[in-house]
């Protein structure tokens, strides 16, 4: 396998919580791990910049996803 990584910057939509944001980070992990995906995720000043690392099609596949996601 041949390691593919992406970093993307988005806005999170107005009004983004501690608890919203712990909403997307936990099941995320399993999802994640269960996908052979590896990253970073960081969030300040309604900014989300995010690492992903995996087998190209999953990280593709979940950029897809994060994409369509009305959060940010």
């Amino acid at each position: 396998m041949t390691l593919f990584q992406l970093l993307y910057a988005s806005v999170a939509r107005p009004g983004m919580d501690y608890d919203q944001l712990t909403d997307i980070l936990r099941p995320a992990v399993d999802r994640n791990a269960e996908r052979g995906l590896t990253g970073l995720l960081c969030y300040g000043g309604s900014i989300f910049l995010q690492a992903l690392e995996g087998e190209r099609v999953a990280v593709n596949r979940l950029y897809d996803s994060i994409v369509r996601d009305p959060r940010h």
